[in-house]
């Protein structure tokens, strides 16, 4: 029965526009990798400054957008994927009024780059889910890695650079999946 609406059902909702919002992990993925600013991975072109807030991870790194066609500052995190499969991606960002609502995430996956546009103020600090992909195993940044770029169709703003999370982990109390 749980198979229902994480194969089939939140796959078609989410590619169809929704905001899905599951009650269970919508991956089967059981390995867990969490990239935080600074970590083994995480990488960063430009000059990026410190903002810090006492949440989950303790700070985060900001830029101000740069316009289409400038060269935007950006930041990466490449995990090392112990095993190829579909991963699901999550980003945290803390919200605040100068965030950019357009931030630019591009996935380098098994299968290409996929560019994702997400408002950074949209939600509280929390793992915000951007899509499921194929990685393969390693560390290879053009096939397994998220960049974030500071280019934004808004003045005034700020891009924040916090945490990524690979896969979705599995349950303390069982081993299983969420």
């Amino acid at each position: 029965v749980n198979e229902i609406p994480i194969v089939w059902l939140q796959r078609y909702l989410y590619n169809a526009g929704a905001n899905v919002h599951m009650v269970r992990e919508r991956s089967f993925q059981h390995r867990e990798i969490i990239l935080d600013d600074g970590d083994p991975g995480y990488s960063e072109a430009g000059t990026w400054n410190t903002g810090a807030y006492t949440g989950r991870f303790g700070g985060y790194r900001w830029h101000a957008t740069t316009p289409p066609g400038a060269a935007p500052a950006s930041v990466r995190w490449t995990p090392t994927f112990p095993e190829s499969g579909f991963y699901p991606v999550y980003v945290n960002v803390y919200p605040g009024s100068n965030r950019a609502t357009d931030a630019r995430y591009r996935v380098h996956h098994a299968g290409g780059s996929t560019d994702i546009r997400f408002n950074q103020n949209a939600y509280p600090e929390s793992w915000v889910y951007i899509g499921e992909f194929f990685f393969l195993a390693g560390s290879d940044a053009d096939r397994g890695s998220v960049q974030l770029l500071s280019e934004s169709n808004e003045t005034n703003k700020v891009v924040i650079a916090d945490a990524i999370r690979f896969g979705g982990g599995t349950n303390s109390t069982h081993g299983l999946p969420r």
